[in-house]
């Protein structure tokens, strides 16, 4: 796995971008740290306007092996008030293979 960080500031304007190359296995999405845990890819991978992303469960959780970081928390209190049940249930399990011992956030979409 491959990993490039430019800044660590929030992104106001569109001044870069980030590329990451995961694995995939048939229809499923391998996230790259922990190839146990999978997302199917057409969720995995959403679209708006034809323009691929990833989704924003995805992206969470690769944001929880970083350092606590004032703008990933700011990006989960946004997100996950936007995300449905399964993606929220998909983080949380994720979460809880990646950290044994727990992590905050799972804690926090427990509840």
């Amino acid at each position: 796995m491959f990993k490039c960080d430019i800044e660590h500031v929030e992104q106001k304007e569109l001044d870069y971008i980030e590329f990451l190359f995961n694995k995939r296995s048939g229809s499923h999405f391998l996230y790259g740290r922990n190839e146990d845990i999978k997302r199917e890819i057409d969720k995995a991978i959403l679209y708006y306007y034809n323009i691929p992303y990833l989704a924003p469960e995805v992206v969470l959780l690769y944001n929880s092996a970083e350092k606590v970081r004032d703008d990933y928390e700011h990006d989960f209190m946004v997100v996950t008030t936007k995300m449905n049940d399964d993606s929220k249930a998909w983080l949380v399990n994720s979460l809880d293979l990646c950290y044994p011992d727990g992590h905050a956030w799972s804690s926090r979409l427990k509840k």
